[in-house]
């Protein structure tokens, strides 16, 4: 199983209407996590700001049920529904993580970049349990307006073979 996480710009609607992203959580089973006490919400200039969030009570028995399971909070000003997903994946066999990015992501600069470039860093934080792979395209930007359709049909081919 290979994790991709994808970053794309907002909608205008989404910002005019205070948007929040879906709160992604990872974790292996019977391992309980926390849910964030914070979260970020863009306006309609796109800026992000940080507002305290409640989530509803958790049954913690969902830790150790494998699969997707969603849970809602509001925030504490402006009562806005923030949904989160708890993402459970059995201990059986490591969850695959890609980072993808640019040179930073690569380790570009980066003493011994297959020990010290922060995708490895993150697999040593994660444990066992986590097989990070390093997507990192130096030379290779992910801002708007450029063109990363090779990079993204590269990513897609190898992330197949994962």
């Amino acid at each position: 199983m290979l994790a991709v996480l994808l970053v794309l710009p907002l909608s205008t609607k989404a910002a005019e209407n205070g948007f929040i992203p879906t709160v992604n959580i990872v974790t292996t089973a019977g391992d309980v996590v926390a849910l964030p006490s914070e979260v970020q919400q863009a306006d309609s200039r796109y800026q992000l700001a940080t507002t305290r969030v409640q989530w509803d009570r958790i049954n913690p028995e969902i830790f150790n049920d494998v699969g997707e399971h969603v849970v809602i909070g509001k925030t504490e000003v402006g009562q806005k529904t923030v949904k989160g997903v708890i993402h459970v994946f059995s201990k059986a066999k490591p969850v695959n993580v890609a980072a993808i990015g640019d040179s930073i992501t690569y380790g570009m600069n980066v003493e011994n970049v297959l020990y010290n470039a922060y995708p490895k860093q993150l697999n040593n934080r994660l444990g066992a349990n986590y097989n990070v792979t390093n997507y990192g395209n130096s030379g290779k930007t992910l801002l708007e307006g450029t063109s990363t359709e090779a990079f993204t049909a590269l990513l897609l081919r190898t992330a197949n073979t994962a």
